[in-house]
């Protein structure tokens, strides 16, 4: 999962319009990582991304959030589509 993040803040512009698509290219994260990666496990790991809940609590306010809003990713490309929530 960090390495799917880190890939996707690595690709980050400052300015980058809200409801931008980022490309997770799968043989590119394994140069990144220099570890051999396994499709299903970087389809499970966004799945998890795209599920996990967190807090921030400002005050008397709390916010939940997930960081990714969704994903997909067409077979055999070796690429996933992440669309990052506001």
């Amino acid at each position: 999962e960090l390495d799917i993040l880190y890939y996707v803040f690595s690709k980050f512009r400052k300015d980058d319009p809200e409801g931008s698509i980022y490309t997770l290219e799968i043989k590119e994260l394994e140069k990144m990582t220099n570890c051999q990666i396994n499709y299903k496990r970087v389809r499970n790991a966004a799945l998890s991304l795209k599920t996990k809940l967190y807090q921030i609590r400002k005050g008397s306010k709390l916010k939940q959030l997930t960081i990714i809003k969704g994903f997909k990713r067409k077979i055999g490309s070796g690429k996933i589509e992440l669309e990052l929530s506001k």
